[in-house]
């Protein structure tokens, strides 16, 4: 692994029963508005959205994905 996968990396799969480890069901904890500006809520979001636990693998494409709605 080289370093820029190293800092794009959000989820520790080795580590994932670690006392240290905590889950956030997403669905049940749906984006709006948290009151929260500027950089601290920018960078928040900006792993949820960017960092390497919500990348699809690349072989799968957006056909593939469904949408949470039409399950």
């Amino acid at each position: 692994m080289d370093e820029e996968d190293n800092m794009n990396k959000f989820c520790d799969y080795d580590d994932e029963d670690s006392e240290d480890s905590h889950y956030v069901d997403l669905s049940k904890n749906p984006e709006r508005y948290t009151g929260y500006t500027g950089n601290s809520a920018w960078k928040v979001w900006k792993s949820i959205y960017q960092e390497n636990c919500f990348k699809p693998d690349p072989k799968f494409d957006k056909d593939f994905l469904m949408h949470p709605n039409t399950v």
